[in-house]
């Protein structure tokens, strides 16, 4: 029976590449993430399409540009463009799913106001719940409470 691979990937907002000790580090101590680069597939030559967080997001779940996807700016601004990835577009994570892959999802999604990571597959998801748009001039606060942890299936 062939044995599928397992998939860890871990994406870093405004993390710079020589922050790992795998990476060069002589300041910042990260043994497992260390271990895990040492025994596992490491990208090293990635560029992300834009500095703006939910384009970024939603470029890498679905391979596409931002002027592709649609997302140019953050979806939870008052000045956003879409507030949620478009339906029609195939996330990486779908596809997994539908492979049969269980897939878990931890951090902010920031790719949708109303539809979080369940949505396109993930099954087990640590995140803050997805958020109505602020009102005008103003935006929500951070609040560390609010992380859940549900778990589906």
């Amino acid at each position: 029976m062939h044995k599928r691979p397992n998939f860890l990937m871990i994406v870093c907002d405004q993390e710079r590449y020589d922050i790992l000790g795998a990476n060069g580090s002589q300041v910042c101590r990260t043994p497992n993430l260390d271990r895990l680069a040492a025994e596992g597939m490491r990208f090293t030559g990635c560029f992300t399409p834009t500095a703006i967080c939910s384009p970024a997001r939603a470029s890498l779940l679905t391979g596409v540009y931002p002027h592709r996807h649609g997302m140019l700016n953050n979806c939870h601004g008052d000045d956003a463009v879409l507030t949620e990835l478009p339906a029609a577009l195939t996330t990486f994570s779908e596809v997994l799913a539908k492979a049969g892959y269980r897939l878990g999802y931890v951090g902010k999604w920031h790719v949708g106001l109303h539809q979080g990571p369940e949505s396109r597959g993930f099954q087990d998801v640590v995140s803050p719940p997805t958020i109505s748009p602020p009102q005008k001039g103003s935006r929500p606060p951070y609040n560390p409470s609010m992380l859940v942890f549900q778990t589906t299936g």
